[in-house]
């Protein structure tokens, strides 16, 4: 158990004592391995060590790049959210690079936009669905209401030809029919139209989905910036 304890102190005076410099070198090579979420924590770690506002400037890289390569659109936004907290963060400190500020701003500034694409794409998809559903439950009704108007014209038809008068529990066939009829006629109409949105929506969606801009992973200089 001594032995157990030592080690992890010995583990703990090495971690402690790893510098800023030599996480950022950690950071580049697992950037260029595409291990990003490994090179944000390293570069997270070296700003705790060195105050230097540089590192968070690097570490919003590394989240824009995460994002580049995510899966889903849920997985880019979460990327680059953090990366705009990062150039936030690097934004705020006092610093003399004109340039480095310059382009931390341009990028944060299309985070930005591409986070509200991100969201403005979910209200679109989710838009899109529930159009769908509307249309699918109104066309059922429609249809509904359809065999309802048919059925009563057809039992209006037999009455008549036997020479009598149909009713079954003393309501007009005719009023029930075109009742039914007006309510086919309006649910086939919204049915129509909500799936014709809903259809919209969706591929709109998936078109911009496809479309999702990439971003570089190729790591530039990193004298001390990505």
């Amino acid at each position: 158990m001594r032995k157990l304890l030592d080690l992890l102190w010995m583990s703990g005076i090495a971690w402690s004592q790893t510098t800023a410099g030599e996480l950022v070198d950690q950071a580049m090579a697992a950037r260029s391995r595409g291990e990003f979420e490994e090179a944000a924590r390293l570069l997270l770690r070296a700003q705790a060590i060195d105050p230097d506002p540089v590192h968070a400037y690097n570490t919003a890289r590394v989240y824009d790049d995460w994002a580049g390569t995510a899966t889903s659109e849920d997985q880019e936004g979460e990327g680059l959210e953090k990366a705009i907290e990062q150039y936030d963060r690097f934004l705020a400190r006092e610093q003399k690079d004109a340039d480095l500020i310059a382009k931390a701003r341009q990028k944060r500034e299309e985070a930005s936009e591409r986070v509200a694409a991100i969201r403005s794409a979910r209200w679109q998809r989710r838009g899109g669905w529930a159009s769908v559903a509307l249309g699918a439950v109104s066309t059922g009704v429609g249809i509904a209401f359809g065999v309802v108007a048919s059925s009563k014209a057809s039992d209006l038809e037999k009455a008549e030809a036997a020479g009598g008068a149909y009713s079954e529990t003393g309501a007009d066939p005719r009023e029930d029919g075109e009742r039914a009829e007006k309510i086919q006629i309006v649910g086939l109409a919204v049915g129509g139209a909500a799936l014709v949105v809903g259809t919209v929506l969706l591929l709109k969606n998936w078109n911009s989905s496809r479309s999702r801009p990439a971003v570089t992973t190729t790591p530039t200089v990193l004298g001390v910036t990505f």
